[in-house]
């Protein structure tokens, strides 16, 4: 059974992470930020084919799974400062940041967020299935669709299948979740707190239809650290269509940072 806390310091963590392996000796921490409408569940799994000296940590986004009844962020701002103070005691060894999508942004933001507080020895991030922060579209507005236009949204995006969307139940418990996180990407101001300055890796399917390549290499203009690109041949969800694929590229990067740490 996942465990939705753990012990630093004798101090109990927060229902913001989700650790289904915790490894007390890990040299690096792997956070990983789920897309929009997703929870830490997205991630369930991976620490079996990730390197046995990677912890790593699922971010669960309020009003979902476990946090249920805890009220959804719909802003990003909102969403870092929640983040900021709740994440720093597990801080205490060098990290790296995973962010798919919606939390692509999220985890960049957090992590310029982080820079500013402290010293903190974040050593990657990868950025997966989301454009450059500074090309959203504060006047995309997908928050405001139909519930039937939001369903053929999410169709295109290929984050559901017909099936799903024809669940009334499952639908009326979906929606307002991803209205909700829409919000939060369709709303994000651009404000940018400076350059990300760890070294990345951009990861994007070559069929997304939500960017395009060249949206992708434009995170280098917000990056002061070495920037790599990675193409996986899928839609925007490769997550779930090419998950070895995406597992091996991370395992082989963390692998050669972890060798760093001997």
């Amino acid at each position: 059974m996942a465990r939705v806390f753990s012990f630093i310091g004798g101090r109990m963590q927060s229902n913001w992470f989700v650790i289904n392996t915790k490894r007390e000796y890990a040299k690096i921490r792997l956070f990983c930020f789920p897309y929009a409408g997703g929870s830490a569940q997205v991630f369930h799994g991976w620490e079996r084919h990730l390197p046995e000296d990677i912890e790593v940590v699922c971010i669960q986004y309020p009003g979902r799974a476990n946090r249920l009844h805890d009220p959804l962020i719909d802003d990003c701002a909102g969403m870092v400062e929640s983040l900021v103070n709740e994440i720093q005691p597990l801080l205490d060894k060098p990290f790296a940041f995973l962010g798919y999508s919606m939390g692509a942004l999220v985890s960049f933001e957090l992590a310029n967020a982080l820079r500013e507080r402290g010293n903190f020895h974040q050593i990657f991030h990868f950025l997966c299935a989301f454009k450059a922060a500074h090309l959203c579209k504060a006047d995309l507005e997908r928050y405001r669709l139909s519930d039937d236009d939001l369903k053929q949204e999410l169709l295109k995006l290929g984050g559901l299948n017909a099936q799903l969307l024809r669940d009334d139940d499952f639908m009326s418990f979906i929606l307002p979740i991803i209205r909700s996180d829409f919000h939060l990407v369709d709303k994000y101001d651009g404000k940018f707190a400076g350059k990300l300055r760890s070294n990345a890796l951009v990861i994007y399917g070559s069929d997304d239809h939500s960017m395009t390549p060249e949206d992708a290499l434009q995170w280098e203009s917000l990056i002061s650290g070495q920037v790599r690109f990675r193409e996986i041949k899928g839609s925007h969800f490769f997550i779930n269509t090419h998950t070895h694929e995406l597992l091996s590229i991370v395992g082989q990067e963390l692998r050669a940072l972890a060798s760093a740490y001997l």
